[in-house]
């Protein structure tokens, strides 16, 4: 669905840019606690130094022995300084990415804004809202339940609102690009779809949510998968969006 494609990935570029601009203004912050962490770590190292000198002040030996040390504890120091300003650099990048992915989740609200309830069927009934279908859903343990509608209804945007309000659901999308196995770029679309569904099988969730998984399929495999599926559903939801019908 390129237009929820599009809206997400300008959400997410916005919440970055929000975050950034965020992450900007507590850089003082950070700074000012790296400078505190650095002075505190500093104080008692400086505090014995000044109090061997005070005390072998009339010892050459000690002295000296005691100025040859002080590049070598002023070294470590450094470290230490370098160390404080990683764990903030660490700690403000990572409040800058959840920021920014807590704000880029679809929300199925706003998803459902751009679905025509009023054009979609399911398994050629008419759906008079998305509450009736979600309780419908919600009293299934089995079954395909198969939507179709005109372009632009709303039918992939509808199954992205489902994997939403359905955390035991597992989200195919219309061939799919993740590769899953050993045979990586040398298997079919109709097998790649199967690994796929038995990656899900394989999770334990109940239901399934299907984009036009028989899109660019031949006939035998969009047979083949359909008999999965037929073996999936009975004892599993199959929520399903077909190209063909």
């Amino acid at each position: 669905n390129p237009l929820v494609e599009n809206r997400y990935r300008g959400k997410l570029l916005g919440k970055f840019n929000e975050a950034g601009i965020q992450t900007g203004k507590s850089r003082a912050e950070v700074e000012l606690s790296t400078f505190a962490l650095t002075l505190v770590s500093h104080l008692p190292v400086f505090g014995w130094i000044a109090y061997l000198a005070y005390r072998d002040q009339g010892d050459m030996a000690a002295l000296t022995a005691l100025l040859v040390t002080i590049p070598r504890q002023l070294y470590v120091l450094t470290n230490f300084k370098n160390f404080f300003e990683q764990i903030n650099s660490l700690i403000a990048f990572k409040s800058r990415v959840q920021s920014a992915w807590k704000g880029s989740e679809l929300q199925a609200r706003n998803l459902d804004t751009q679905i025509r309830v009023g054009e979609l069927r399911v398994n050629d009934q008419p759906v008079s809202s998305l509450q009736s279908l979600l309780e419908t859903l919600a009293t299934s343990t089995n079954g395909r339940f198969v939507l179709t509608g005109r372009n632009g209804a709303g039918k992939s945007t509808l199954l992205l609102s489902l994997s939403q309000r359905l955390p035991l659901s597992f989200y195919l999308p219309s061939n799919p690009h993740l590769e899953i196995g050993e045979e990586l770029g040398r298997e079919s679309t109709g097998e790649r779809i199967l690994k796929h569904l038995r990656v899900a099988m394989g999770s334990g969730v109940p239901c399934l949510l299907l984009d036009e998984w028989d899109a660019n399929l031949d006939a035998d495999n969009r047979g083949r998968l359909h008999q999965e599926l037929e073996r999936i559903a009975r004892d599993h939801v199959v929520i399903e969006v077909r190209h063909h019908g």
